[in-house]
């Protein structure tokens, strides 16, 4: 919808969805980017604001790289939901750097919503180095692993929710490495399990307990265990 060639952009209660109202909507009725500036069609783009804005029908709603110290990116009080049909050809994804080949920095993802159905992430920085990066009070669910984060330092990942109102087809986190690492791994405090009436996946009984680091493939299954811990992560 939008390719981004700039530096100091802000993007506050927008709406960004296709031409028809049926969710989830069809591959050959959606569009491919919400906002795109990841190096497609030359884009890019420096500082970056994205705040109380609603996705949806999107196969990537916000696909961004290129932040700096001096050029901050913020998203926040964002609604990503209801991604549309991949068509056996879209990955489909919510905020991220999907190149595999990311160098962003001093990032911050803060108070959004994001969660649908898909087969990749709500949040998918898919590789490269990335560090100063903030992810902090989201309700996340949904996609095929819902978070990723490979490669970098200085991560804060923490006062999230995971909610398995809509389970995810493989797990909750791809790659936990950097969480998990020694001798300083990335930072992972205070992160909540939530599984509502009704939820697509999980155990009751482990509502409200902390959501832990735990990179694996829940192969379908209800039980949520392995993901979960009455106490908080320490590492």
């Amino acid at each position: 919808m939008v390719i981004l060639y700039g530096d100091g952009l802000s993007f506050d209660y927008c709406t960004f969805e296709p031409d028809v109202t049926t969710r989830p909507t069809a591959y050959d009725q959606s569009y491919q980017y919400g906002l795109e500036a990841d190096g497609g069609y030359y884009s890019h783009v420096g500082q970056l604001t994205v705040s109380h804005s609603d996705f949806w029908g999107f196969a990537d709603a916000i696909d961004i790289d290129g932040s700096t110290q001096a050029r901050p990116q913020t998203f926040s009080d964002n609604w990503i939901h209801d991604a549309a049909e991949d068509g056996g050809v879209s990955h489909t994804d919510g905020i991220g750097t999907l190149s595999g080949s990311g160098n962003g920095s001093y990032v911050t993802i803060h108070h959004n919503t994001i969660m649908s159905a898909g087969n990749t992430q709500a949040i998918a920085f898919q590789g490269g180095h990335f560090d100063h990066f903030t992810i902090t009070d989201n309700l996340l669910g949904g996609f095929g692993y819902t978070v990723a984060v490979v490669g970098g330092s200085d991560i804060d990942f923490s006062g999230n929710t995971y909610s398995t109102q809509i389970g995810p087809t493989f797990g909750p986190l791809y790659d936990a490495d950097g969480f998990n690492g020694s001798p300083a791994p990335w930072q992972w405090r205070n992160n909540r399990w939530h599984v509502p009436a009704g939820a697509d996946w999980g155990v009751p009984a482990h509502d409200g307990w902390f959501w832990m680091p735990v990179g694996a493939d829940r192969h379908g299954g209800m039980d949520d265990t392995p993901f979960v811990s009455q106490t908080d992560n320490t590492k």
